[in-house]
């Protein structure tokens, strides 16, 4: 094995270069306001209300049309007397006692309700 002896000698280091100097600097970007985005702000608020919103559903025909398909079902003057009695007795109150007393036949009373 060999050995090798070097004269020692100073090493100086000088501080040339601060941290701040060495690197780029950033740009601050200023928030710049665009009016598309408060366009698209509106629209996303508008399309959260009009989900909200509950439409109601006209039921009236429904159960109009359904009503008059249960009229023509009938075959006799009891099926017609049962099914006038459970939705509005009060209402076809003159119908009914017309139908009880043989006044009005099925197909009479029929065109009376539709």
């Amino acid at each position: 094995s060999k050995l090798y002896k070097l004269e020692s000698f100073d090493v100086e280091v000088k501080k040339l270069y601060t941290k701040d100097e060495l690197l780029d600097k950033k740009e601050q970007k200023e928030f710049v306001f665009k009016f598309e985005y408060l366009y698209y702000v509106l629209v996303f608020i508008l399309g959260f209300l009009a989900g909200k919103i509950k439409f109601k559903k006209d039921k009236t025909k429904d159960e109009d049309k359904e009503f008059k398909q249960r009229v023509q079902k009938c075959k006799n003057t009891d099926e017609l007397l049962m099914l006038l009695v459970i939705n509005n007795a009060t209402h076809f109150s003159d119908l009914i006692d017309k139908i009880e007393k043989k006044q009005l036949g099925l197909k009479e009373a029929k065109k009376i309700l539709l």
